[in-house]
């Protein structure tokens, strides 16, 4: 990280040798907002941010030991939300971004874990406006099937007249079962009432 950049986004996961892996967003004086992910090898800091243009916004560790991020990056010209992985040299995307996922924009992906068959899953939300999108309107988890992202149940709605604030945990029940958890807010947005929600698919 460069000195006297503000990071945000932090994403952090341990690999098989609990050696950690961040990955964040940098933004310094005068230069545009870059992705960085950095994994410590035992001795030092390997820097695995060349070639992978985007934002990140989360990131794994997969089991064999693959870095996954997900992230925000420019396709065709407009901002979207994809999963890509560190293949050893290079970041490959993981099939094709994510569509729509609810009444929103702004789309983001929260959070990457693996369920029972470590198939991945991810879960993302959207936000209502793209000057505030610290509010949400709506998240899903998705699974990654080999060679498309398949919906795990419809989309999470938060309350009537609520929105979600900050970002969700997100986790996977010994049975697969998606439980989410969020702070609902007032809105529009009101500083006092709030309260934690925790959701769970009851397909």
């Amino acid at each position: 990280m460069k000195k006297g950049a503000v990071t945000n986004r932090l994403g952090f996961d341990l690999d098989a040798l609990e050696r950690p892996v961040f990955s964040f967003c940098e933004l310094g004086s005068g230069v545009p907002e870059v992705g960085r992910v950095m994994q410590w090898t035992g001795s030092s800091w390997a820097d695995l941010s060349s070639g992978l243009e985007g934002l990140p916004t989360a990131s794994a560790v997969g089991a064999d030991g693959t870095v996954f991020v997900g992230m925000k990056a420019l396709v065709n010209g407009a901002w979207r939300s994809l999963i890509k992985k560190w293949d050893g040299s290079t970041w490959i995307a993981v099939g094709h971004p994510l569509d729509t996922i609810g009444p929103g924009l702004d789309r983001v992906v929260e959070s990457i874990t693996w369920d029972s068959q470590q198939k991945l899953v991810v879960f993302a939300t959207e936000a209502t406006s793209s000057s505030d999108t610290s509010m949400r309107v709506g998240g899903q988890a998705r699974r990654w099937m080999g060679s498309y992202w398949s919906s795990l149940g419809g989309v999470l709605m938060p309350g009537a007249g609520k929105k979600t604030w900050g970002t969700p945990a997100f986790a996977l029940a010994a049975d697969d079962e998606p439980l989410i958890s969020w702070t609902q807010r007032v809105d529009p947005a009101d500083t006092v009432m709030s309260a934690i929600h925790v959701h769970r698919l009851n397909d």
